[in-house]
């Protein structure tokens, strides 16, 4: 299975152009390096200053109680119109921040849709509360502004503490779906690393011991097994082949020796052969001159 598995991969990578070893590594850490490099980026991009939102978001409810306080202050002459309205210019700006971002303040707007419709809400409620604190605060006497403001005090603290609500919720659902991304990146990236182990070196180390064990037939002095080669185009496939190129040449300077010793021994015979006929002659030659002289000693007698 898991030798399927890794022709496989490597013969996709090869459909796609890469073939060598080293270019399959460099191509699946690269893969690993773009895959991790997104996901730092997209965590990077998500950090939209939702804190800083809150806080802001948090200290408007404050800000609506505390106008109310200090128009009442203002009203019974404890207090002064100025600082009122500065409370409410605070308030304000705050306000538009959330909506609408503001750089300086390291603020990005809210974009969740019912966070935005409950902050316009706030809007709202805000324009009529600000209305009868500055009607009180022109006519403290009057009990009907006092009485509207003490009504749309906790109303506006109610929605706008819904406001910051709705946002606490929606960070931490992105906060839930980024620790996910972050748990499936991390899997993702130890099952490549796994599949490179597993795959990748299967390959590589079954294509090494297939070359130790004939390099040992070698050393033994079998030259008679050359090496399959399964693509002569990697760094394993050139090794084979170069392995081949020199059982093939190991096999001709074997052959030549033993043709030459074939026709030296050859040689050898014929030589050995025509001593053999030499020494016959010469043995026949001394027994001819061996009967001559017997022949010569017989007549002189």
């Amino acid at each position: 299975m898991r030798d399927s598995i890794s022709y496989l991969i490597q013969s996709i990578l090869q459909s796609i152009g890469i073939r060598s070893i080293d270019k399959q590594f460099l191509f699946s850490y690269s893969l690993i390096a773009a895959f991790t490099s997104v996901v730092v980026i997209h965590f990077f991009l998500s950090l939209n200053n939702d804190a800083a939102a809150i806080n802001v978001a948090g200290a408007q409810r404050m800000l609506s109680q505390k106008v109310a306080k200090e128009a009442l202050l203002a009203g019974q002459g404890l207090g002064s119109k100025e600082i009122v309205l500065t409370t409410i210019t605070q308030f304000e700006n705050a306000h538009r921040a959330l909506l609408n971002g503001n750089p300086q303040l390291n603020i990005s707007a809210v974009t969740e849709s019912k966070a935005v419709n409950q902050l316009q809400q706030v809007e709202r409620l805000w324009q009529d509360y600000k209305q009868a604190i500055l009607n009180y605060i022109d006519q403290p006497t009057n009990s009907t502004y006092l009485q509207e403001v003490y009504q749309r005090s906790p109303i506006v603290l109610k929605e706008m503490n819904t406001a910051v609500v709705m946002m606490e919720d929606e960070v931490n659902r992105q906060s839930r779906a980024e620790v996910l991304l972050a748990a499936c990146a991390s899997i993702i990236v130890l099952i490549l690393v796994t599949l490179g182990r597993m795959f990748g070196m299967t390959v590589l180390m079954q294509h090494v011991n297939y070359l130790r064990e004939h390099l040992e037939e070698v050393g033994s002095g079998d030259f008679s097994h050359r090496l399959t080669i399964d693509n002569p185009n990697n760094e394993v496939g050139r090794m084979f082949t170069a392995y081949n190129n020199m059982i093939t040449h190991i096999g001709e300077i074997i052959g030549g020796v033993v043709h030459s010793t074939a026709e030296v021994s050859t040689n050898i015979d014929n030589i050995s052969h025509r001593l053999k006929e030499t020494v016959q002659g010469v043995e026949r030659q001394h027994s001819e001159i061996d009967q001559v002289a017997t022949a010569m000693i017989e007549m002189a007698a």
